[in-house]
């Protein structure tokens, strides 16, 4: 892995840029995309992002050329698996067995990779199971990818599904704040954990996470104990309906919209449509989060990390906060070491998980 690398998110809206060097977050990005470049994660002109990535990096002076990229859901399958312990070698042998369920034939054409984020020893002390995050994206696909960032002047070196890119940010901040027989291990002088308040008497011995990523089409819940995905859910609800109510109330088009939710242009995002909007996610989220505690009576969760472009929507903060029963903070505490100018930070969280391999 090199040792400064730029994480890339390409969402349907946004482009997310994050250098990242020796895990400490140097500079980010986030970038307009034009209409109808990308459609339900799809690249529709590899040619042309490829020249806006370029353009993108020298607009906000991106260095270096070194890339770890989030794959979109809907080309990677991605599955939590518990295996036997063996060998890395033997790993790759039996990994495209477990996919099975998802891809019948032609296995040859796809690259499965792995993570190992828990094992079980027997009382000897050697491994006897792994648990494993494991995902497969066709060879195709990541040819695409290599391709479009060659023609932008980058190189692709590590492409993962979002859920690896949070695992990899649960497990630097469980590095850096572990558990030990007394609560969490804190640097001198910090604030116990937001993962938990750091007294050996309340805090289990494994820690629960719940991410909540508040994007343009879309919202998503992710549910980890420890690095494990336990849950994630997916709704349709995003802040692309704060644009469409926008444009509705106060009779403009939807490009314009999004330039009065961002600047929140005469109040628009306090109109009764908006509010109806922040009801409707901050309702989905509850309801998510009441089924998980319904499926998990024994769980420890206590607070709820947000991120995303949503995030810079106070009123859709406030009502999420207002909806759930459980702590809702940022991203940001989970995040590693960030430069004084941060504000993209919440934006970009899924940018920098994709580099800290």
């Amino acid at each position: 892995m090199p040792k400064q690398i730029i994480g890339i998110d390409i969402g349907d809206c946004n482009v997310k840029m994050a250098v990242c060097s020796a895990g400490a977050v140097q500079r980010m990005a986030v970038h307009e995309l034009p209409e109808n470049m990308v459609t339900g994660g799809r690249i529709l002109s590899p040619d042309s992002m490829s020249e806006f990535l370029k353009d993108m990096k020298r607009t906000h002076h991106i260095p270096g050329r070194d890339v770890a990229v989030i794959l979109p859901e809907q080309s990677v399958f991605f599955r939590q698996l518990s295996m036997p312990a063996m060998t890395a070698d033997q790993l790759k042998i039996n990994l495209p067995y477990e996919f099975r369920d998802y891809i019948n034939r032609e296995k040859d054409k796809y690259f499965y990779d792995y993570a190992v984020v828990d094992r079980t020893d027997d009382k000897d002390g050697v491994p006897v199971e792994f648990e494993l995050t494991a995902a497969a994206v066709l060879k195709e696909t990541i040819s695409e990818y290599r391709d479009m960032f060659r023609r932008a002047g980058l190189k692709l070196r590590v492409a993962l599904p979002q859920e690896m890119a949070w695992s990899n940010l649960l497990r630097n901040y469980e590095e850096k704040y572990p558990l030990s027989g007394e609560g969490t291990v804190l640097p001198s002088g910090k604030e116990p954990s937001p993962a938990g308040d750091g007294t050996a008497a309340d805090e289990p011995q494994e820690r629960e996470y719940c991410l909540l990523d508040i994007g343009h089409t879309a919202t998503r819940l992710y549910l980890f104990h420890g690095r494990r995905l336990e849950m994630s859910k997916l709704i349709d609800n995003g802040c692309s309906l704060l644009d469409a109510a926008i444009a509705e109330t106060m009779d403009v088009d939807q490009h314009v919209a999004r330039v009065y939710k961002q600047t929140n242009y005469e109040n628009a995002l306090d109109a009764e449509a908006c509010q109806n909007v922040y009801g409707a996610i901050a309702l989905e989220v509850m309801k998510a989060l009441n089924f998980h505690s319904y499926e998990h009576r024994d769980n420890h969760l206590e607070t709820v990390h947000y991120c995303g472009g949503g995030s810079r929507i106070a009123p859709l903060i406030e009502a999420i906060g207002g909806a759930i029963d459980l702590r809702l903070v940022s991203i940001e505490s989970l995040l590693p070491s960030l430069p004084d100018e941060a504000e993209d930070a919440l934006s970009c969280a899924a940018a920098i998980g994709a580099t800290q391999q």
